[in-house]
């Protein structure tokens, strides 16, 4: 009996192992604890890890690790996070877009998750800080990269 018994804990150690691997909402929940305990670098460098040309950036990592401190001096406290789309391009490729919940205002973040092989790996992140145009048709807002980020609101004509 004991023997079962040590087989059955050996087969569950190992188990526990190959079901381990992390989906994107597993990767964006780590990510938000960070940044929930204000350890901005660390959860940056968390979201960039999987990415070979995202973690040799130091760049794009400082910037983005700048831009979250920076909402959180703005907006007052953290107060979570929402997912507000998923865009599930393929098999291998989804696109998360999240409100990170301050106290006065949310800020926007896109989280482009690739999956070349076996483990899923994050792509592209964007931090979109959101201004409305006067007319109230364009979101403009820019990424991590400092690129501008536009979206056009469509206008539906009745008939």
């Amino acid at each position: 009996m004991k023997i079962i018994y040590r087989l059955f804990l050996l087969m569950m150690f190992f188990t526990q192992f190959s079901f381990g691997q992390e989906t994107p909402e597993s990767i964006a929940e780590s990510f938000f604890n960070y940044v929930q305990e204000g350890m901005y670098s660390k959860a940056v460098d968390y979201l960039v890890s999987s990415n070979p040309n995202l973690k040799n950036d130091s760049t794009i990592i400082t910037r983005l690790a700048k831009n979250l401190e920076i909402a959180y001096t703005r907006n007052g406290a953290y107060c979570g996070y929402e997912l507000i789309e998923k865009d599930q391009i393929s098999a291998s490729y989804s696109t998360y877009v999240y409100f990170i919940k301050y106290l006065c205002n949310p800020v926007r973040i896109q989280i482009d998750f690739y999956k070349p092989r076996e483990k899923w790996q994050v792509n592209n992140v964007q931090l979109i800080r959101q201004a409305r145009e006067q007319e109230g048709r364009n979101t403009q807002g820019k990424n991590m990269q400092g690129n501008n980020v536009n979206r056009q609101k469509s206008v539906k004509k009745t008939q």
